[in-house]
């Protein structure tokens, strides 16, 4: 990846995209569709150049626009750089599910402060405590006999 000289991603739809995080971190500019969690990475003119989706001569102009100014182009891979560096590695993934599996429960709502007793809970009402505790809230029931 790090001898390309500019990272695209056309997507309609992306979670957290991992090969953006890649391409960052060996220093490669990114041009991308503005897409779901596309934007917390790469931040328009900072780290990076965000087009519309489904529009394919904007798309175009970014990856020109970049090509046509590498010193620019190195800028952003370098801010990109140091915006992902120990943020997405394997290292901080692994800490951060330990941190979250190990942790204590938050405080979790009370069914009684927000719907009487426990059993009163309504069956489309939210309950906090249904995490740790699938019993202690009303069973739902299916309508589709």
């Amino acid at each position: 990846m790090s001898a390309f000289d500019v990272f695209v991603l056309p997507s309609r739809y992306e979670g957290l995209p991992t090969v953006i995080v890649e391409a960052m971190s060996r220093g490669v500019p990114v041009v991308a569709t503005a897409v779901n969690s596309v934007p917390d990475l790469v931040i328009p003119g900072e780290t990076g150049l965000l087009v519309p989706p489904r529009q394919p001569a904007q798309l175009a102009a970014a990856i020109r626009y970049l090509l046509d100014r590498p010193a620019l182009a190195g800028q952003m891979a370098e801010r990109a750089r140091r915006r992902v560096a120990g943020r997405y590695g394997a290292g901080e993934l692994r800490d951060s599910l330990m941190a979250a599996y190990m942790a204590e429960p938050p405080e979790l709502l009370s069914t009684r402060a927000t719907h009487g007793k426990p059993g009163d809970a309504k069956p489309d009402s939210y309950d906090a405590r249904m995490i740790s505790n699938p019993s202690a809230v009303a069973p739902m029931h299916d309508d589709m006999s």
